[in-house]
């Protein structure tokens, strides 16, 4: 027969009742097990959602030649970060739905999952730096310079380089007995273990986490999307007076925008006097401003800006959505983190940063028209209206009917 002991009784009473205690080792303890399942439904639903999203994103980028360009190897680390994430995050839900204490044969896989997690979340955050700068060259600066940094070697040393530094700042503390990962009996979960529940457990490892993981980025990033803005406004204001020299003493008044002439022909002669030129104001397109640059003096500087298109503009603005997205589910965190006495708020801030990791497919899915329609084909199985298919596409069509259509050819 089992005995049950008054400490037993008075913890079953306890978590019963839905209370936390603040008198733990560590101070709190998030015992209250409605609170628990709560936080557990969220880690759920990012474990499914972020699960099929980020593996669609990773397939597009994989059937199809559209999307395989430099900013999108960024993109794809990105979801495999994410897919990582959400992959480990069943064991943090096993430790918060349960009961008992963490067996001991499973503790090595929980610390296992608790570096993962803390390592992809590393990642994204120097991922989405990366992007910026991805995007800042490629705006501001020549198109050799852009393939140059980005070359095919240099991203897949960039990439190792994203993984390195979150590995090193999480996995290594602990080998040399600064800090612990595994079964942290302070919120129930697979994460660096709290000061007060084990022996090498260390205030030290929480604050190498944080000045290894986000200043960097973060500083990247704002430098970045800043000196982005200033490049669009400056070149901006500088274009909307914009004079490039024609024939016949005329001069063309360009603003930048959509194409809305306001003469019947910008090619037409207009009688001028010598003494001051007569001037046609035109809204271009980026198409006629590259035909306009080839046949002006000026047309190197003029082509220079008319790379920085609507639509890489656009781009840019979306992945930028993706850092706003992340730097929202990251604030509650970074708020618990230096504010003392939120530990009670603390699993419900790491729930909020996990969300994010099946946010950023939903935005592609909304806000990326190329990334839409690859997941539709996907989705549907209709692999024959996926546009540029890759060789693994055409390779895997074709073993499967024996045959290929003109397209896989």
């Amino acid at each position: 027969m089992i005995e049950i002991s008054d400490t037993d009784m008075a913890e079953g009473t306890d978590m019963a009742e839905g209370t936390n205690i603040t008198d733990g080792p560590g101070g709190f303890e998030f015992n209250s097990y409605p609170q628990r399942v709560l936080v557990a439904g969220i880690l759920l639903i990012v474990f499914i959602t972020g699960t099929i999203g980020n593996s669609l994103t990773i397939l597009a980028v994989l059937l199809t030649r559209k999307l395989q360009n430099a900013t999108n190897t960024f993109v794809i680390n990105l979801a495999v970060s994410d897919l990582l994430a959400c992959l480990f995050i069943p064991w943090s839900f096993a430790g918060l739905l349960n009961r008992r204490e963490w067996p001991e044969n499973l503790a090595f896989a929980c610390s296992v999952a608790g570096g993962v997690l803390t390592v992809s979340v590393g990642c994204s955050f120097y991922t989405l730096a990366s992007i910026a700068l991805n995007r800042l060259v490629l705006i501001t600066c020549s198109k050799h310079t852009y393939h140059t940094v980005f070359s095919a070697p240099a991203l897949i040393l960039w990439v190792l380089v994203i993984w390195a530094i979150p590995f090193c700042v999480v996995i290594l503390p602990p080998i040399f007995g600064i800090g612990a990962l595994g079964y942290n009996p302070k919120y129930k979960t697979c994460s660096d273990i709290s000061v007060g529940y084990h022996d090498n457990a260390s205030q030290s490892y929480d604050y190498i986490q944080a000045a290894g993981v986000f200043p960097v980025p973060l500083i990247v990033l704002l430098v970045s999307y800043c000196k982005i803005l200033h490049y669009v406004w400056s070149h901006s204001r500088k274009f909307v007076t914009r004079e490039v020299p024609m024939s016949h003493g005329v001069e063309k008044h360009i603003p930048m925008g959509e194409t809305t002439v306001t003469s019947s022909s910008i090619d037409s002669e207009v009688p001028v006097k010598p003494s001051r030129p007569a001037r046609v104001s035109v809204n271009m397109s980026v198409e006629s401003l590259n035909k306009l640059a080839d046949s002006s003096p000026g047309g190197t500087t003029l082509k220079r800006i008319t790379r920085m298109s609507r639509r890489e503009m656009q781009v840019t603005k979306n992945l930028f959505i993706l850092f706003c997205a992340f730097m929202l589910c990251l604030l509650p965190y970074v708020i618990c983190l230096v504010i003392d006495d939120t530990d009670p708020a603390t699993p419900y801030a790491v729930g909020i940063l996990l969300v994010n990791s099946c946010l950023n497919p939903i935005i592609y899915a909304v806000r990326f028209p190329n990334f839409k329609m690859v997941f539709k084909s996907i989705l549907k199985c209709q692999w024959y209206s996926i546009p540029e298919p890759s060789w693994l596409l055409r390779k895997l069509k074709c073993g499967q009917c024996g045959c290929c259509s003109p397209q896989y050819k």
